[in-house]
């Protein structure tokens, strides 16, 4: 069954290529990396994201901080996952449950989060061990700074947090 999702998929990267360029895929050419979660891939999550975040930012005053740092693009794609995952669990106990009722799609947000955070987990990563990285130490210091309006900004950076996931957390 995951080989033909996996040709499925390849097939339809390959149509897509040719889409859009015009002309056939190189020979040779590899599938692109697939997600460790099949949640980051869903349209209906990240429609959420995008309208939670939006939502978020429209009652952000502070456009100045940004507390979700641009991770090291050197580092190891599974360390940069993890670390991401890492913030996403403090997101789901810490902050998320603070403004359950900030927008409709919430309860669904969290939920399908939750699952991208059991997903990641089953695939070697230990949330708790990247308690003290510095991206995970910045990010909760200026989340404590910033008081009650931090919980908003969080809010509306979960945008660019499931942007990292989408992005690291893959299988090559």
């Amino acid at each position: 069954m995951k080989c033909t999702v996996v040709l499925a998929v390849m097939m339809l990267s390959l149509c897509a290529y040719r889409e859009v360029t015009g002309k056939p895929a190189p020979k040779g050419a590899k599938a692109p990396p697939q997600p460790i979660s099949p949640v980051l891939q869903s349209p209906d999550t990240y429609g959420a994201v995008r309208e939670v975040s939006r939502h978020a930012q429209k009652e952000d005053t502070d456009t100045d901080t940004i507390l979700i740092r641009k991770p090291n693009m050197k580092e190891d794609h599974q360390k940069v996952c993890c670390l991401h995952a890492n913030i996403l669990g403090y997101y789901l106990n810490s902050i998320l449950p603070l403004r359950h009722d900030m927008h409709h799609q919430m309860p669904q947000l969290r939920e399908d989060l939750a699952r991208v955070a059991r997903d990641l987990s089953t695939h070697g990563c230990v949330i708790d061990e990247y308690e003290d990285h510095a991206n995970s130490v910045a990010f909760k210091n200026e989340l404590k700074r910033m008081g009650p309006e931090g919980i908003n900004k969080a809010i509306g950076e979960i945008d660019i947090l499931f942007t990292y996931l989408t992005d690291f957390c893959v299988v090559v």
